[in-house]
């Protein structure tokens, strides 16, 4: 054979063995990409399930009931044992926006969760919709479920309300709004007056 011929042979042939292993390099990048995003997918995924399954564990753990108070109904979340915990929320939420935090908390406490009188799952009263007949309410509920004492926290509204509820019943308490003990019932006096007057905000 002749060398152009030999050449041209060995041309095509290394022109073809480029194209292989090309095929076989971008196969092995394929493959590799893929295997790689398998790999990172399941880093993710078995935290991620595993985050959920607790959190569905907790969420088993929060009972949502309700009780009729002063011809109200209202609906709390509860969970846990020990010292209760009441949790206010706040302005067009519901006792949902605590159930991040319930579990934890349920961990050491009582926890009660109510939705203020007229929002959420709760009925709306006839009358009394003011932040001192809330407290009233919600003070009637705890007393309800037996609580005797307790640590009341609020948000928003839900804080207007656990103002309203501190000057009525101080001595409920184990803690005051603001976590000082040195708070003087006159503040909250005035804060109630206020809170209970819309013409004022």
């Amino acid at each position: 054979m002749s060398d152009k011929v030999i050449e041209s042979v060995r041309l095509k042939k290394c022109i073809e063995f480029r194209r292989l292993n090309s095929n076989e390099f971008s196969m092995n990048r394929v493959s590799n990409r893929y295997l790689v995003r398998v790999i990172l997918g399941l880093c993710f995924v078995f935290p991620l399930a595993s985050a959920l399954t607790h959190a569905e564990t907790a969420d088993k753990n929060i009972v949502s009931r309700t009780a009729e108070v002063d011809g109200v109904k209202l609906h709390y979340l509860t969970a846990g044992h020990g010292p209760a915990v009441i949790l206010l929320h706040g302005y067009a939420e519901t006792s949902r926006m605590w159930r991040p935090i319930i579990p934890l908390l349920a961990e050491k406490f009582t926890v009660i969760a109510p939705d203020l009188p007229g929002i959420g799952d709760s009925a709306i009263p006839a009358n009394g919709l003011d932040m001192k007949t809330s407290a009233t309410r919600i003070h009637a509920l705890a007393r309800s479920l037996g609580v005797e004492k307790a640590r009341v926290v609020g948000h928003d509204i839900g804080l207007m309300v656990a103002y309203a509820y501190a000057t009525q019943w101080m001595h409920f308490f184990l803690a005051w709004p603001g976590g000082r003990r040195s708070t003087t019932p006159q503040m909250f006096g005035t804060f109630v007056s206020t809170a209970n007057t819309p013409k004022r905000w």
